[in-house]
């Protein structure tokens, strides 16, 4: 089951990747599951002649003990045009476990809306939906 679930999301990326326009770079967002994804973003814009820009959250980093996914995601990493990374943190983990050039790497911070997403909004619909969907 987990192979065929590979199997579609490899299909995925190549199709994305024949769609994608001669001039657009080939970016990745890496996550669990996506790591052949990823391998094969950076298979396709190394054939087109586009750089490969991966985004990192960091808990796939430290989560994957050090077999085949490991290896495969270090490789995705290290030879990635720019990495993005979501923290100092990640940024850290990347340079120092995955041996990724810190001059690749760039940090940016999650942000948040905070004229929409602030305390004290009123949330009592919210409140009661979720009391609603909680049985």
């Amino acid at each position: 089951m987990a192979e065929a679930r590979i199997t579609a999301h490899v299909l995925e990326v190549v199709r994305e990747g024949c769609q994608t326009g001669r001039d657009a770079s080939v970016h990745r967002h890496f996550r669990r599951t996506r790591v052949a994804r990823g391998l094969v973003a950076w298979a396709i814009a190394r054939l087109r002649g586009r750089p490969v820009l991966v985004y990192a959250h960091g808990e796939e980093l430290t989560n994957w003990g050090r077999g085949r996914k490991f290896a495969l995601m270090r490789f995705v990493f290290g030879h990635a045009d720019a990495v993005l990374a979501n923290s100092d943190f990640t940024r850290d983990t990347l340079s120092g476990l995955l041996d990724v050039d810190p001059g690749r790497i760039a940090v940016i911070y999650p942000t948040v809306d905070e004229d929409r997403f602030r305390p004290g909004l009123a949330a009592d619909d919210l409140r009661a939906r979720r009391r609603g969907h909680a049985r």
